[in-house]
């Protein structure tokens, strides 16, 4: 049995979080720790976790012995001081994706996961989903062969675009500066080298931008365009503002040397008839992703391995966003080959 605790955030996860945990037999939340005490307690009876504190630090000196690892969902910027100390009394790690949208961080915390010889996971919910998942059993199974070409589309309504504050770029990208952060982008850049099994050789980015909005934003749309060598590449568009309010769309194509495949995450909708007119109901996939990002996790910890999106896979998916950064400001490509970041050691 794997004991967790959960950490910071606004709590809006502990309800998918208590769906996925009673569907693995294996796993159970038993302390919330969150500075704030009326989500403290929301989050507790939501979570069924009887015990509670104030803060990681005050949950890993009063209830330490009561969890073996930790979902910390704050991305603020004490996130690498409280991984450390969460390390350093063994306890293994799971994180939001991507990793504060910092190189800099993302080292912090993996070497401090690795000193103290702790699994570190991230929860990189795209690679997750039910159809991602088919998508990459029968790419694995060989069924398929080797992959050609992958398209990508993502697209958000506002709401649900992430704020782009600015961050430092890695200097390994370039002149150095800064970037805005645009999570939704590096996430399909990490399933693309997931579904290709590496770093690719080249990269370019077209973006369209509106007349007043200021250059050092992304644009509200981006192609970029991954080469993998031997003529295989992906093509990646993601879009912000571009749907109505609270919607959220991805296809994934993948056309591979002996087949293709797709998936979506639509919500499909169902006509069901009964007296009258047709009625249209919306089905979605619910917490299936966590629920499967949970299992692996858990499954990581008792194998003593590392899990399937760890923390090499982050610092890579930010170091390939600021080289599109890189790329998109200077509209030239960037042959990426040998730029890939080193792990810290």
């Amino acid at each position: 049995m794997m004991r967790l605790a959960f950490s910071g955030g606004d709590g809006s996860g502990a309800t998918g979080l208590a769906e996925a945990a009673l569907r693995i037999a294996d796993l159970s939340v038993t302390v919330v720790a969150h500075p704030d005490a009326v989500r403290r307690h929301q989050a507790a009876a939501v979570l069924s976790a009887g015990l509670t504190a104030s803060s990681l630090s005050a949950a890993l000196d009063r209830y330490g012995g009561e969890f073996d690892a930790v979902m910390i969902e704050s991305t603020s910027s004490g996130l690498p001081d409280d991984v450390a100390s969460a390390a350093a009394a063994g306890k293994h790690i799971l994180l939001a994706f991507p990793l504060l949208d910092s190189v800099v961080a993302a080292e912090r915390i993996i070497t401090a996961c690795r000193q103290s010889d702790v699994r570190l996971m991230l929860c990189q919910t795209a690679r997750f989903r039910p159809s991602q998942i088919a998508v990459r059993q029968v790419l694995e199974s060989g069924k398929l062969g080797e992959p050609a070409l992958l398209r990508i589309h993502a697209w958000d309504s506002q709401s649900l675009t992430s704020q782009r504050e600015t961050r430092d770029v890695a200097a390994a990208a370039g002149a150095g500066g800064t970037r805005p952060a645009w999570p939704r982008l590096t996430e399909q850049l990490d399933l693309a080298m997931g579904m290709f099994g590496g770093w690719p050789s080249e990269l370019y980015v077209l973006g369209r931008q509106e007349a007043g909005r200021s250059r050092s934003e992304w644009p509200r749309h981006v192609q970029v365009h991954l080469g993998f060598g031997e003529g295989r590449m992906a093509l990646i568009s993601v879009a912000s503002e571009a749907l109505p309010e609270g919607e959220r769309y991805a296809t994934v194509s993948l056309i591979a040397s002996a087949g293709a495949a797709y998936a979506d995450d639509f919500d499909q909708t169902q006509l069901v008839y009964r007296s009258g007119c047709a009625r249209a109901f919306k089905t979605s996939e619910g917490t299936a992703a966590v629920t499967h990002e949970l299992r692996e996790f858990a499954e990581a910890v008792r194998q003593k391995r590392d899990p399937a999106v760890g923390g090499n896979a982050g610092i890579h998916a930010l170091h390939l966003t600021d080289l599109a950064w890189q790329a998109l400001s200077t509209g030239q490509p960037v042959q990426t080959k040998g730029l890939q970041h080193a792990s810290p050691q």
